[in-house]
């Protein structure tokens, strides 16, 4: 990639930025002494990644997002189009410019990292995976986890700026407004969405981490900036708390 001098707000200096980012995947032995494989992961411009997971089949499973319209995506892959959106530069500390916007995308390697096994972009016509608002420390922007089932499924927990995420039929398919959090569910191949569901009120809203109870019911925690967030019955804190 090239170098952009970048304004850093947070410690107040200019500095050299890459604008081309690919993503750095190594494997190593349990005793972390023998390097099994090591491998790139992108396209022509930026990538980040997020959360990594593990399936039955030692297949590495990768949550990020990207602005290249040339990221690797495999044959029959749930999404094959890049929508990106609008310019970003996640200039705190990270240094890393996003300038045809970004999408999500999910990667799964093989074992022995030689192949990959499905490869697609999820997203609609503005930024997704990119967490601008509600970030306050290091790396903020790009939070988002992956987990899976014992079938191996894919699950996803993100944000979104985009109202036209494709085949959004969860609990909440429409964006309230702002960024709305997003949580999908993907099969194995991820050839297919086999749910979507945005998560959020009408302003600033992001889904941070998940986890899968007993019955594969879907658990996740992020922020929100939303005084109108839905809530349910019974709980410690039903109306929003505001800003300390």
């Amino acid at each position: 990639g090239g170098n952009d001098l970048v304004w850093d707000p947070v410690f107040g200096n200019v500095f050299a930025g890459y604008t081309n980012t690919d993503i750095g995947l190594s494997k190593y032995d349990t005793s972390g002494t023998q390097l099994i494989y090591s491998t790139y992961l992108g396209g022509e411009l930026c990538e980040s990644p997020h959360s990594i997971i593990v399936n039955s089949k030692d297949e590495l499973l990768v949550l990020g997002t990207t602005g290249s319209a040339q990221f690797p995506i495999t044959n029959g892959a749930y999404d094959n189009t890049f929508e990106g959106g609008s310019k970003v530069n996640l200039s705190r500390g990270i240094a890393v410019n996003y300038v045809n916007g970004s999408d999500i995308f999910l990667s799964k390697l093989s074992a022995d990292g030689t192949q990959l096994l499905g490869s697609t972009y999820f997203g609609g016509s503005e930024n997704d995976g990119l967490n601008e608002k509600l970030n306050y420390n290091y790396a903020d922007q790009m939070r988002g986890d992956i987990g899976i089932d014992q079938d191996d499924k894919v699950y996803i927990a993100s944000c979104t700026y985009s109202s036209d995420v494709a085949n959004i039929t969860g609990a909440q398919n429409i964006n309230n407004g702002g960024s709305d959090g997003l949580v999908a569910k993907f099969d194995d191949q991820l050839t297919s969405l086999e749910w979507g569901s945005y998560v959020g009120g009408e302003k600033h809203d992001a889904c941070y981490s998940l986890i899968l109870d007993s019955s594969n019911r879907v658990i996740v925690a992020g922020g929100t900036a939303s005084e109108d967030l839905n809530t349910t019955l019974g709980v410690v804190y039903p109306t929003y708390q505001g800003v300390p």
